[in-house]
C-alpha cells in the first residue's frame, strides 16, 4: 500500500512541479490544450509516470499502455485532424517509453548518488532526448519556420526545465516520505 501511495505521489508531485515550471516560463498558455505549451503538463505527467520506480517488463508495459492511451485521449481532443503532426506525437511518445529505462533511482545506484547531481543528471538526460527529438522532427517536418539550431536549443531547454522539475518533484516527495533525513535514497 505505501508503495502505491508513494508512486502515485510521485506522478503527481512530477506533474504539478512540471506544471508550475511551465507556468513560471509561459504563463497560463500552459493550460490551453491546444497550445504547444501543454507540453510542460503532458511531458510532466508522461515522464512522472514512467520513472516511478516499478520492477519488471510487465509494470513498464502497462505504462507504456497508458501513456499511449494519454496520447489518443490528446489527440482526441485536438481541434485538428487526428493525423495532423501524428509523426511528432509519435516521436515524443517513443521519448516517453525511452526515458522509462533511464529512470533517477536506478542512476542513484550507479553514478548519482547526490539528489542534486540526481535534479542537474535528470534535466541534462531530458534534455538531450529533446534536443534528439528537435532533430529529428527537423527532418521529418523540413518546412519548419525556425531553423535547426534554435529548435534544439528551445526544445534543450524545455528538456532541461520539465527534467529537473519532474526531478525535484520526486525528491521532495522522497524527502517527505522518509522524514526529510539527510541522506540520499541509496
Amino acid at each position: 500500500m505505501k508503495k502505491s501511495v508513494q508512486a502515485a505521489l510521485y506522478v503527481v508531485s512530477g506533474t504539478l512541479m512540471s506544471s508550475l515550471a511551465g507556468y513560471i516560463l509561459v504563463g497560463s498558455r500552459i493550460f490551453h490544450v491546444q497550445s504547444q505549451f501543454f507540453h510542460f503538463i503532458l511531458a510532466g505527467f508522461c515522464i512522472s509516470l514512467m520513472w516511478v520506480d516499478e520492477k519488471g517488463k510487465k509494470a513498464k508495459l502497462i505504462k507504456g499502455i497508458i501513456l499511449l492511451a494519454v496520447f489518443l485521449l490528446y489527440r482526441l481532443s485536438s481541434d485538428q485532424s487526428f493525423t495532423f503532426l501524428i509523426g511528432r506525437d509519435i516521436v515524443y511518445f517513443i521519448i516517453f517509453f525511452m526515458l522509462s529505462f533511464i529512470p533517477p533511482v536506478l542512476w542513484s545506484r550507479i553514478i548519482l548518488n547526490k539528489p542534486i547531481i540526481r535534479f542537474l543528471g535528470s534535466g541534462l538526460a531530458v534534455s538531450a532526448v529533446y534536443s534528439l527529438s528537435a532533430v529529428i522532427l527537423d527532418y521529418m517536418y523540413p518546412t519548419a519556420a525556425a531553423p535547426l539550431f534554435d529548435l534544439v536549443k528551445v526544445n534543450g531547454l524545455y528538456g532541461l526545465t520539465i527534467g529537473m522539475a519532474v526531478s525535484l518533484g520526486f525528491e521532495l516527495i522522497h524527502a517527505f516520505m522518509t522524514g526529510f533525513h539527510a541522506k540520499s535514497i541509496d
